[in-house]
């Protein structure tokens, strides 16, 4: 009967056991750096999209002002650069506004005199054109901008055009 009381003194995994849990945790470790890799490049998409962004409230922002003058005082022959006259209903007077591209930068100018770089830091502007349409009937002006941004590894460009019909000429 001595037979039926031995205890199993082996307290420990086999080795196959063993294989099991590192083939499953690294399995496991794959999967997970797998996941932070592609949240990674999702990220910096996320980034880029949203600099790019910045051109949608530049060509609002150019429209607006645009949509508002008075008139075109000039465009000038390389097309990245116009001066209008706009009414500014705070002070009651009219002020000249340009916009102008300067490097990679779109800059406001305001009666001759430098406000701001438009775009952020992160987006450049990689082209500007203005251009003057005459009809018969009606005056307007058309934009192109392209865009890029820093953080873009592929080196994208992205298009904002817009046509906008001068006040009194509807």
């Amino acid at each position: 009967m001595n037979f039926l009381n031995i205890k199993n003194k082996n307290k420990g995994f086999t080795l196959v056991e063993t294989i099991f849990y590192v083939a499953l945790f690294a399995l496991l470790a794959i999967t997970v750096t797998n996941a932070l890799i592609s949240m990674g490049k999702t990220f910096r998409e996320v980034v880029v999209y949203k600099g790019i962004l910045n051109g949608s409230v530049l060509m609002e922002n150019l429209s607006r002002d645009i949509r508002q003058s008075f008139g075109v005082q000039s465009i000038n022959t390389n097309g990245n650069n116009i001066i209008i006259k706009i009414y500014d209903v705070g002070t009651s007077s009219e002020k000249t506004v340009e916009y102008r591209l300067v490097g990679n930068n779109l800059a406001f100018y305001q009666n001759s005199t430098f406000v701001a770089n438009l775009n952020h830091s992160s987006v450049k502007v990689k082209s500007l054109t203005f251009s003057q349409i005459n009809t018969a009937e009606s005056e307007a002006i058309g934009i192109n901008i392209v865009l890029g941004h820093n953080s873009d590894s592929l080196n994208r460009d992205f298009n904002f055009q817009n046509t906008i019909v001068l006040r009194d000429n509807y």
